[in-house]
């Protein structure tokens, strides 16, 4: 080094268009510090220093400005002065080891290392984090935040095409309303005081749909679905009602009735109803038995005077309230009433001759059959009386033909003895 700094000799006058180069090995420190490096003509190419080898590694100062080259360790002590700086690039690393004074700046650029204990001003370059940013909706607002690494102040900047309504801040932030739909690709830079550095993104804007109240669609079999239509263009969404019905008013033998059915849909995390109400018919009052008549769904059924209504099977389907029914009067089985401490005797008709005379019968008292106070009607007492003159009259039937038949026998047996 010199005053003057590195100068390159190029050979004689004759030699223009000469390459120079420098190469540096083993953590040496190249220092062009008073003048920087420069050849002896303006039309020759000055020296890019390149590590070479596994231990091509060192430090390169040009004028007030150093460079950092491969892997670096300070085997001696470097003190970087209040107006110059010192570069670690990308794929370089720098270990101070205690041996680096620095009263300038050192810019660690992305993918540059530096490690060790480090005093002084040290900027890092900005290094993007954002992977992906949010999708929007047109006509509502957007808001998404660009991130990055480095040290502050990081300013960012946009070329290309933002979504329609959309700004970038210098402080990395998206901010706006989309007016359009679409995808929409642009770069976003990031910038400090080391460096700066680029990366493309996308938003990707929706139509947004805005639905209002359903119209509802019902069929005959009382099943319904719900259309609904966007507000803001033609696309339309149907759904399917979930179907329940329930009678909301009973059926009487003067009036009809009403059988509610709700159908159900849930749409943009909204639950939406409609209802639709069916006449039931009117009940008949008809007690007599197979009186089918339409009830409910058009089945059949009988209804007794409480009002209940049963189905043709006797079952249950709809119970009265507030009333029971009272018990019909049952008609006990005809029987003849007997009279007390006495015996029924039961005579086989004898077929005999018939007798000169008669035999009056004796007359007998027969005691009044006594009837059980309960709730059978007079006709059943009646017909029980009838039928037991009758039974007393059979009796003395009986008998007379008994004694008719005795007494002809004994009338014969004289008549053979006298003809003996």
């Amino acid at each position: 080094g010199s005053s003057n700094g590195i100068w390159f000799y190029v050979g004689s006058s004759q030699a223009t268009g000469a390459t120079t180069s420098l190469t540096i090995t083993d953590h040496a420190i190249v220092d062009a510090r008073n003048g920087g490096i420069s050849a002896s003509r303006t039309s020759e190419t000055l020296p890019t220093p390149t590590p070479t080898g596994n231990n091509s590694s060192g430090i390169v100062f040009d004028d007030k400005s150093g460079t950092v080259y491969g892997n670096v360790t300070l085997n001696e002590s470097i003190t970087i002065n209040q107006d110059e700086t010192l570069r670690v690039p990308n794929g370089s690393s720098l270990q101070s080891n205690n041996n680096l004074t620095n009263s300038g700046t050192i810019i660690v650029e992305n993918g540059g290392a530096l490690t060790g204990e480090v005093n002084g001003k040290v900027i890092y370059a900005p290094s993007i984090t954002t992977e992906s940013l949010p999708e929007g909706k047109v006509n509502e607002k957007y808001s998404a935040s660009l991130t990055a690494t480095g040290s502050d102040p990081i300013n960012w900047g946009v070329t290309g095409s933002l979504p329609e309504g959309l700004t970038l801040s210098e402080k990395g932030t998206i901010t706006g309303t989309p007016t359009a739909s679409g995808d929409y690709l642009f770069t976003v830079t990031a910038s400090n005081d080391a460096g700066s550095v680029s990366k493309e993104l996308t938003i990707k804007v929706k139509h947004v749909h805005s639905y209002g109240e359903p119209t509802w669609e019902w069929a005959n079999d009382n099943t319904a679905k719900a259309i609904f239509k966007c507000e803001k263009g033609d696309d339309t969404q149907s759904l399917s009602g979930i179907m329940s019905s329930k009678i909301t008013k009973d059926a009487t033998c003067d009036a009809k009735g009403i059988r509610t059915y709700t159908a159900k849909v849930t749409f943009g995390g909204k639950e939406y109803t409609a209802t639709k109400d069916i006449e039931i018919p009117a009940l008949s009052c008809n007690t007599s038995q197979g009186n089918d008549q339409p009830y409910d769904d058009g089945g059949p059924f009988t209804r007794n005077e409480c009002g209940d209504v049963f189905d043709r099977w006797g079952n249950l389907i709809y119970d009265a309230p507030d009333c029971v029914v009272k018990p019909k009067p049952t008609t006990s089985p005809q029987t003849t009433l007997k009279p007390e401490n006495t015996t029924e005797t039961t005579l086989d008709p004898v077929e005999t001759e018939e007798p000169e005379q008669s035999v009056e019968p004796e007359k007998t008292t027969t005691p009044k059959p006594t009837t059980q106070a309960s709730s059978t009607p007079d006709s059943d007492v009646k017909v029980e009386k009838e039928n037991s003159f009758g039974f007393i009259w059979w009796i003395l039937g009986g008998i007379g033909v008994v004694i008719v038949g005795i007494v002809a026998y004994l009338v014969i047996k004289n008549n053979t003895e006298d003809d003996e």
